[in-house]
């Protein structure tokens, strides 16, 4: 028999607070995945991933100097249209995933027992089947444009065309396990997490 181990897929719309509560079940013995940094890898120069991200924007999209996709012009082109974003995702997102399936086994062989994927596009992408369960995260709008401004130096315009660009959190909490809000500070936060972990992943290990 296999070892044991629980994913828990980490989802939530732009600026709610997943790398906090990330790093929050990391400090409780949890291993993190970020699909995010995945995904950076996926389109290193010379792979299959910076191959169909040419091929959708050209030179557009490519740093001049070190040949590397270039993130900030990719994001500004995609939060601007929307068929270019589904064509740029729907190129990704099964290499992100094979990737992240290649995780989970090496993962599970090395004996973790709690595994976080943590993606904003999680059930965009239809990645719930690699999950034991789905916990989504929200936080007050004027919470998130405030972090948005402060932490990445958005522009009210950026931050609203990612805003209108994502599904709203009802939508993700009709599809999550666990829907955790985001809506005081770090220390409510904290506690609120701890108490999903001790319901769910401690309740769930038997002695």
């Amino acid at each position: 028999l296999g070892h044991l181990m629980k994913v828990i897929g980490l989802t939530g719309g732009i600026g709610a607070g997943k790398g906090e509560v990330a790093s929050i079940l990391n400090s409780l013995g949890a291993k993190v995945l970020d699909a995010d940094k995945v995904g950076h890898s996926i389109y290193e120069p010379n792979t299959e991933g910076w191959t169909r991200v040419h091929s959708i924007f050209g030179d557009l999209v490519v740093d001049h100097q070190s040949g590397r996709i270039d993130r900030g012009k990719l994001a500004a082109l995609v939060f601007d249209d929307e068929q270019r974003r589904i064509f740029l995702n729907e190129a990704i997102h099964p290499l992100i995933r094979i990737e992240i399936e290649r995780l989970i086994n090496k993962h599970k062989t090395d004996g973790v027992e709690v595994l976080v994927i943590e993606a904003t596009l999680f059930f965009e992408a239809g990645w719930q089947d690699i999950a034991d369960e789905v916990w989504a995260i929200s936080a007050p709008k004027q919470v998130i444009i405030r972090r948005l401004k402060e932490q990445r130096r958005l522009t009210n315009t950026e931050i609203n065309k990612r805003l209108a660009a994502q599904r709203t959190d009802i939508w993700r909490k009709n599809r999550s396990d666990v829907f955790i809000n985001n809506n005081t500070d770090l220390n409510d936060l904290r506690m609120k997490v701890i108490q999903v972990w001790e319901k769910r992943i401690l309740g769930s290990v038997k002695p």
